[in-house]
């Protein structure tokens, strides 16, 4: 084996300066290392974990709502003779990705039921936050305690550009997963733009400046090439390409957004929020996130919890009511494919659920498929990734029981996946988030309100 000395490594917060004072960060690189073979090419320790220049393990996170429950008689796994998950049709979109899954049934929100109502928003608040939430019967409705991912943010996010990045169809505190305490919400990112901008502008950029370079065609990179030309001596060939990798990535998502307007003063609505392309769009967005290090910690809400129009016209069969000519059919429309009209009687409306939750679960898919698609040390993005997915119900009856928790990655080592547990006797989820907090190297058996954390961890190793 050769033998490996240390030099001076590149900055993990290395950076290409690009047109209009954007900043680009790079991926995570070998030469980071500081390690170099006889030959005084940057190489990179084979570890078998991603490890950031000081050594330690490099996790990150998502937090995710699929919003308004499963039909669950669709939607929980079999396990075969061999052990193996067999999946049922609600999770069909998950197939490419099942040895990488672990899914719970049996895992309840018992936090939310330590307060005097349940309702979709009360479920969507305490998903993270293992706690009940205040405002009773009729609102407003808020957090009582910190979020599970601002949790992990103190922790893990403190380096990073963006400390933490929240993003939904819609900006409010009934959408939000990330709450910083009790009434403190971390209203989420709506436009691609705005994301764009925080990961790339300078400092206190202002959106429409960005926008208006990017419809001139101008990109960020255009004036990088001088900054690359001075780094590209101290890389590898596999550096080299990883960053040329990173940077046709931040075109891609540029020349999105440019096409997404023909006007003078464009507003960058790649599409409207809870469109295909927008979804897409974000999940690029926060696969960049990750691959530059600007940010290890995500949350996404998938629309809101509950009712209040959420339609998929583009389904098959699907209509929305928004469009009707007269009220009389407006509402006889909403009441035949509203989501969370749908999701009040899964017996007569399963197989329309099933086409919406089969619809997420390919938004899901892909942004795991992107995270695995990207390289990283001696493996992929995903290698360091829990990806946690829940909803605000079980059912669409509100029953808070057999929350659809489905957990995507090992973290770094942390969990075996390709499994499918099981909890009879009911388990609550706060288990769980404990058994991911722990993952990340905070130790602790609470996590949420401890009346309802007893057992600590769940094992999921």
């Amino acid at each position: 084996m050769a033998n490996l000395k240390t030099t001076r490594p590149l900055s993990r917060r290395a950076f290409l300066r690009g047109a209009a004072g954007a900043l680009i960060s790079l991926p995570l690189l070998d030469a980071m290392s500081g390690c170099v073979d006889p030959d005084g090419r940057p190489v990179r320790p084979a570890t078998g974990v991603r490890l950031d220049p000081g050594g330690v393990r490099v996790q990150r996170f998502i937090g995710a709502l699929v919003p308004n429950g499963v039909v669950a008689r669709d939607w929980f796994p079999a396990v075969d003779v061999d052990g193996r998950l067999m999946l049922n049709r609600g999770m069909a979109p998950f197939a490419e990705h099942v040895d990488d899954l672990l899914i719970f049934r049996g895992v309840h929100n018992t936090a939310v039921e330590l307060a005097p109502a349940t309702n979709h928003w009360q479920g969507s608040m305490s998903l993270l936050t293992g706690r009940p939430i205040s405002g009773g019967n009729s609102g407003p409705y808020a957090a009582t305690g910190q979020s599970l991912d601002q949790h992990l943010a103190d922790f893990i996010g403190q380096d990073t550009r963006v400390r933490s990045l929240e993003l939904s169809t819609e900006s409010h505190p009934l959408v939000s997963l990330a709450w910083d305490g009790p009434n403190r919400p971390r209203l989420p990112r709506t436009r691609p733009l705005d994301v764009f901008t925080a990961l790339f502008g300078p400092p206190g950029a202002e959106p429409g400046a960005l926008a208006r370079q990017i419809a001139r065609r101008q990109s960020i990179l255009d004036r990088s090439a001088e900054d690359f030309s001075r780094l590209a001596p101290r890389l590898s060939g596999r550096d080299r390409e990883r960053v040329e990798i990173h940077l046709d990535a931040i075109r891609e998502v540029e020349r999105r957004l440019a096409l997404a307007h023909r006007c003078e003063v464009p507003e960058f609505d790649v599409a409207p929020p809870g469109d295909e392309r927008w979804y897409r769009t974000m999940a690029d967005l926060l696969v960049l996130a990750f691959r530059c290090d600007a940010t290890r910690v995500a949350t996404i809400c998938y629309r809101h919890a509950g009712g209040g129009g959420s339609y998929f016209p583009w389904l098959p069969g699907m209509q929305d009511a928004r469009e009707a000519a007269t009220e009389a059919e407006r509402r006889q429309l909403y009441n035949q494919y509203e989501h969370h009209e749908l999701s009040h009687d899964d017996g007569r409306h399963g197989e329309k659920l099933n086409a919406i939750l089969g619809w997420f679960g390919e938004q899901t898919a892909y942004l795991l498929r992107q995270l695995k698609a990207t390289p990283e040390g001696e493996g992929t993005l995903f290698d360091s990734v829990v990806y946690l997915q829940g909803s605000d119900i079980g059912e669409g009856n509100h029953t808070v029981r057999n929350i659809p928790f489905v957990l995507a990655g090992n973290g770094g080592g942390a969990f075996t996946t390709g499994r499918f547990l099981d909890y009879p006797q009911g388990e609550s989820h706060n288990r769980l988030l404990i058994a991911i907090m722990n993952a990340f190297g905070l130790p602790g058996d609470v996590f949420g309100d401890e009346r309802v954390c007893e057992g600590g961890a769940l094992r999921l190793a």
